[in-house]
């Protein structure tokens, strides 16, 4: 009982640490992209539903989701029903839209 303790601590220890690494971005390193050429990105994917959508949020994710870290943008429809999208500008310039409707 003893040994699969000893095997399984380290085990959960390295496990912890590689999480760590990879799902936080370090907020001490400025991001690749900037805030502003990354807006202007997601305002291009958008395209003509900028007309309809603000952006309320806007923040940087290591999120493993999305493959790396990203800038994420939260924009919300002012129309009913209230729609919200992702917009996601990934640190190697892609960009990707979730759509998802708020009841």
């Amino acid at each position: 009982m003893k040994k699969r303790y000893l095997l399984l601590c380290p085990l959960a220890a390295c496990s912890i640490v590689l999480a760590g690494g990879v799902f936080m971005w370090n907020n001490a390193k400025p991001a690749p992209i900037s805030l502003h050429t990354a807006y202007d990105r997601a305002l291009v994917a958008l395209g003509s539903q900028t007309n309809s959508f603000h952006c309320l949020r806007a923040e940087v994710t290591g999120d493993w989701s999305y493959g790396n870290a990203a800038w994420v943008f939260n924009f919300y429809s002012t129309n009913t029903p209230a729609e919200f999208k992702r917009v996601v500008v990934k640190f190697d310039g892609h960009t990707n839209i979730d759509p998802i409707i708020v009841q």
